[in-house]
């Protein structure tokens, strides 16, 4: 009983030695999981500007036998699940551990010589599949239903929503999506594209994928794979410049950390439309800041109704949304403060940024910090222009004035002419120190200073009855004989008719007194 328990364990080892023999010699490319499906290996969704319609998906047979396609359909449908087309049916089947590839019209005539140095036959299809995003499945008929089908595997890329499956990168700019491998070069099948699928620049028809993260035996160390362009954030949006708004439109991005940061496979998205741009390979330092403009990136930055701005990471991650308001005024920028955000005047490309919350002033002016308002700019003294020579400024009123130096030599008075001691000008003078020169038979009375008659008769003294006449005077004087005689008669005639109008009067009174002295 003993010897046939000892020939059933020598038994068992054998087979498994030969087991393990077989697996040890097996094809490198063989899948990591013995039982799986076929499943998707790459796709291109388009070949770049102006390269349009340039598409290819491939399918590979990870198993150790050959795989019955008859029957076999690869469906496409929309990043929502809408524009549900037909895209390949088989009849035929697929050999293991081969790949098939199937390649757009536009495709194959671009890369005619290309494919002609493959020796594996091609299939064609229409195109149409959706640079954003979408999907792709691989389906088969139901073994009770052969009208309807099952899932037989699927690729999701870029900004499909159908679900909450992690997606593949958006194969942009010319890339494709590759399934990549692990150490011993089998492809991968985690069922989740974000890490199953890797973008290369160029295709590899065909052939087996890179490694996987971390997956390189070539590396010393490998680390987990972490969210591209994570730390960078969006820092300043202008949607609105002054004049016209093309190619000076711009979103700004800074990095706040320590650490330099790769913007490669990251991408930037707006509201405006579903056109992404992808970065380029770019290494922004520490603590600096980057602008990209509209001319640059093609995105466009609506104004009158407001708008968002998407940075998505290299794996479909969102790291930041943000959200601009409507009808931003021209040059006014919405901009990061200490983490709030805020309009500012002071729009800063690449550069920290200002808060002013005020119209800046035109050229010439400055705000007056008493009413708020732009007044203009005054000169101080030392700008002003000079005096000219003989000339001071004013300090009441800041002008320009004469001043009569000490120094300086009058011009003398012309004849005829003597200075004026309050005006310091020059005025006439006249022979007779101003007077008049009295008129025939009369003299100037030195007392007086004015002219009188001279008298004819001999003797000393004034004549008695002559008064000083001044020069140039025909009006004879007020003491004169004559004009006293008139003042008399004037005054007797005055009293005489004050003395009858008081007669007239009082003659009732006087009457009646009369007839009392009478009685």
């Amino acid at each position: 009983m003993r010897g046939v328990q000892q020939n059933i364990f020598l038994s068992v080892i054998t087979i498994v030695l030969f087991l393990l023999t077989i697996i040890s010699f097996a094809p490198s490319v063989f899948a990591t999981e013995a039982a799986q499906e076929v499943f998707f290996s790459s796709l291109q969704t388009t070949g770049g500007t102006g390269k349009a319609g340039e598409e290819f998906f491939e399918l590979f047979n990870p198993n150790t036998e050959e795989i019955d396609l008859t029957g076999w359909r690869v469906r496409y449908t929309n990043g929502t699940g809408g524009n549900n087309k037909t895209l390949a049916s088989f009849d035929e089947s697929l050999l293991s551990q081969t790949h098939i590839l199937f390649v757009s019209t536009s495709y194959k005539t671009s890369h005619e010589s290309e494919l002609a140095s493959i020796d594996h036959k091609l299939f064609l299809y229409n195109g149409g599949l959706a640079d954003t995003g979408g999907y792709i499945y691989l389906e088969k008929p139901t073994v009770s239903e052969p009208t309807t089908y099952e899932l037989v595997d699927r690729l999701g890329w870029g900004n499909a929503s159908l679900d909450d499956e992690l997606l593949a990168e958006k194969p942009s700019n010319g890339n494709s999506l590759k399934r990549c491998v692990d150490e011993q070069q089998l492809y991968v099948n985690r069922n989740d594209d974000s890490i199953d699928f890797v973008l290369i620049s160029e295709p590899l028809h065909l052939q087996v994928g890179p490694y996987c993260d971390g997956m390189d035996p070539n590396d010393e160390e490998s680390e987990e794979p972490g969210i591209s362009c994570e730390g960078l954030i969006i820092n300043e949006i202008v949607p609105n410049p002054a004049g016209s708004d093309s190619g000076k439109e711009f979103v700004e991005l800074y990095n706040p950390t320590a650490e330099v940061i790769s913007l490669a496979g990251c991408t930037l998205q707006t509201s405006a439309n579903t056109k992404v741009y992808a970065f380029e390979d770019i290494a922004l330092q520490p603590n600096s800041y980057i602008a990209f403009y509209d001319s640059d990136t093609g995105l466009t930055l609506t104004n009158a109704s407001g708008g968002s701005v998407w940075l998505i990471s290299a794996k479909n991650v969102e790291i930041q949304a943000i959200t601009y308001p409507a009808d931003l005024g021209d040059d006014i920028s919405w901009s990061l403060f200490d983490g709030e955000w805020a309009t500012t005047y002071a729009v800063t490309v690449a550069k920290k940024n200002i808060l002013q919350e005020e119209l800046p002033c035109p050229a010439g002016q400055e705000r007056n910090p008493e009413t708020n308002r732009c007044r203009n700019i005054t000169s101080d003294e030392n700008e002003l222009k000079p005096c000219d020579e003989g000339q001071e400024r004013n300090p009441a009123t800041n002008r320009c004035r004469s001043v009569l130096g000490t120094s300086t030599t009058l011009k003398a008075c012309s004849p005829g002419q003597v200075r004026n001691p309050e005006t310091n000008r020059c005025r006439k003078v006249s022979s007779n120190n101003g007077f008049t020169p009295c008129k025939p038979g009369q003299e100037r009375n030195p007392e007086t200073n004015r002219c009188r008659k001279v008298a004819t008769v001999s003797g000393s003294g004034p004549i008695p009855g002559v008064q000083d006449v001044k020069a140039g005077s025909t009006k004879e004087t007020e003491n004169s004989p004559k004009n006293s005689s008139q003042n008399w008669w004037i005054i007797g005639g005055v009293l005489a008719t004050v003395l009858l109008y008081g007669l007239y009067e009082w003659r009732h009174d006087i009457e009646n007194t009369i007839k009392k002295i009478k009685n």
